[in-house]
């Protein structure tokens, strides 16, 4: 499972907000419940596990989850775009 930016919310209020970049902040695992089996291992933070993409590609489809608008440099956005089209070429 992958955690980030996460917060309790109640009545509206947002509190215990962390985005898990340098500490758990106020998240804790509280291990089992009385009567449950033990736990080999608990939550913990690590660095990255996996690279994730904001893109998916068929044949002859490439959807990307985020706007060119959202690349602030034109070198950025020529570049997905680049890869993007080399990515139907293939």
């Amino acid at each position: 499972m992958l955690a980030d930016e996460t917060a309790l919310v109640v009545g509206g209020t947002a509190s215990g907000a962390e985005g898990f970049e340098t500490s758990l902040g106020a998240w804790r695992a509280a291990g089992p419940p009385p009567g449950s089996p033990a736990v080999r291992k608990d939550w913990t933070r690590t660095g990255a596990l996996y690279r994730t993409y904001g893109a998916v590609t068929t044949d002859d489809t490439v959807l990307l989850g985020f706007g060119l608008e959202h690349l602030t440099s034109a070198a950025d956005r020529a570049a997905v775009v680049r890869k993007a089209l080399r990515a139907l070429d293939e």
